[in-house]
């Protein structure tokens, strides 16, 4: 059944020397299909397996931002509700409200840690601090943003914990 998908992924790893690749098929709440295919270490020569976990870096903030619009587009959340709403702890810098459309937008005003601390030691000498919504210049790239909209998602959809 599965015989032309697994051809054209010998085809591909071969044509990308793609080391390796874990594959499963779902249907309902059943795997009716998994496979590992090449090397997870290719200079000790470990067969990767199903279970073979995959650094996949960013591609996570597309599944965040498809999922944080899926909600939206169902009704279980609006863009502009404030990213509070579905935290445990407060998050407002400066007393403004953050809302998940400036997290998707790179505007929450809050800073990747490293650039923090280096810019919040060379300016203000002071202890943590965050840019707010509202400033004129506030886009800034963060992971922090990116993990704060996966909990968003966990709250709304608790059987979506493997997210996080």
């Amino acid at each position: 059944m599965f015989e032309k998908l697994e051809n054209f992924i010998f085809e591909k790893m071969c044509e990308t020397r793609l080391p390796s690749l874990s594959i499963a098929a779902i249907k309902g709440n059943e795997i009716i299909y998994s496979k590992a295919f090449g090397f997870k270490d290719v200079a000790q020569g470990l067969a990767a397996t199903p279970a073979t976990l995959y650094g996949i870096g960013s591609v996570t903030k597309s599944f965040t931002a498809l999922a944080i619009m899926q909600l939206f587009e169902q009704g279980k959340l609006s863009l502009d509700d404030p990213i509070d709403k579905y935290m445990s702890f407060p998050i407002k810098p400066k007393g403004e409200t953050i809302r998940i459309t400036h997290f998707l937008s790179h505007t929450s005003g809050i800073p990747a840690l490293a650039h923090a601390e280096a810019t919040i030691r060379a300016k203000t000498r002071r202890g943590y601090v965050c840019l707010t919504p509202s400033e004129e210049y506030c886009y800034n790239y963060s992971e922090k943003s990116r993990f704060l909209l996966h909990l968003s998602i966990v709250r709304i959809l608790p059987k979506l914990s493997i997210l996080i």
